[in-house]
């Protein structure tokens, strides 16, 4: 029997490479932050990514001690280490913004250090609201989010955050008037019918409902102050020699919702004076 001699001395053994730690020290650089900043901080309510969000800014503004700086969204996508769609960090800022835990000046944003305003826990309150629960004390339940119901609003006060959200209570709702029916109005508005009983005898009934119709059609009805100041301006129209059928007719065919004067040259009223006897001037002598 043979045996094959197998040699080792090509074998490599490899040795992982052992990166050096890296210890924080504040010789390197620190930031200047207040211990009611941290507080606050550890007690607020955000997401992961709003986390880091939020520290990115204190770093890039308290860090260099600034109050506030000009900042990209690259920069701060690039500190956390964020390499999908930027517009999620931009809703991030966004959503920090609204629960005042950073400021904005024309473009520039830093911490807000005034951390009484900010809204730890994100409310749960539905659109609509009217009640009003006012509290100085802590709730049961260390930093419960407050629920609102549907038809409530609730403003929660206290030394933690502030919820306000605003909206319509069921009283609010039972006093609203019952006939709310657009339709329903125009019908009662239409049922009131107009006094032509004072109409000049000049002007014909039959023709000024024509036009009353017609203002109905078109969804602009007269009203007892309309009619007047319409009877006054068709009576000028008259005075000056217009016939004043003929006006209301053409107002109707052209869908007009007024009566305007004729371009046409005007007729020549027939008016007689009785008072006047320069007729006799032309009799002669009999």
């Amino acid at each position: 029997m043979s045996y094959q001699t197998i040699s080792t001395s090509n074998v490599v053994e490899f040795i992982p490479r052992q990166e050096q730690p890296v210890k924080a020290d504040i010789e390197n650089g620190y930031t200047k932050i207040a211990n009611e900043l941290l507080e606050a901080l550890c007690l607020v309510h955000l997401s992961s990514r709003q986390h880091r969000v939020f520290l990115a800014v204190v770093r890039k503004t308290y860090g260099f001690n600034k109050k506030n700086d000009w900042l990209t969204v690259e920069q701060l996508c690039e500190l956390i280490g964020y390499d999908s769609d930027y517009r999620n960090v931009c809703a991030d800022l966004r959503e920090l913004k609204a629960r005042k835990l950073i400021l904005q000046e024309g473009r520039k944003i830093g911490p807000n250090p005034v951390v009484s305003e900010w809204v730890l826990i994100k409310p749960r309150c539905s659109k609509s609201t009217t009640k009003v629960v006012e509290n100085n004390h802590q709730p049961s339940g260390r930093n419960q989010p407050p629920k609102c119901s549907k038809s409530t609003t609730q403003v929660v006060e206290n030394n933690h955050y502030r919820c306000l959200k605003s909206t319509t209570t069921k009283d609010k709702k039972d006093n609203k008037p019952k006939n709310t029916n657009p339709k329903d109005n125009a019908r009662q508005k239409k049922s009131a019918a107009l006094d032509l009983s004072n109409l000049p005898a000049w002007l014909s009934v039959a023709s000024m409902e024509e036009f009353i119709r017609h203002r109905r059609e078109i969804r602009k009805p007269l009203t007892p102050l309309a009619l007047s100041k319409l009877v006054g301006k068709l009576e000028t129209f008259r005075a000056q020699g217009h016939d004043v059928q003929s006006i209301l007719d053409e107002s109707i065919a052209n869908g007009w919702q007024g009566v305007f004067e004729p371009k046409g040259p005007r007729q020549t009223a027939n008016v007689v004076d009785w008072n006047d006897t320069s007729w006799g001037d032309d009799l002669g002598e009999w």
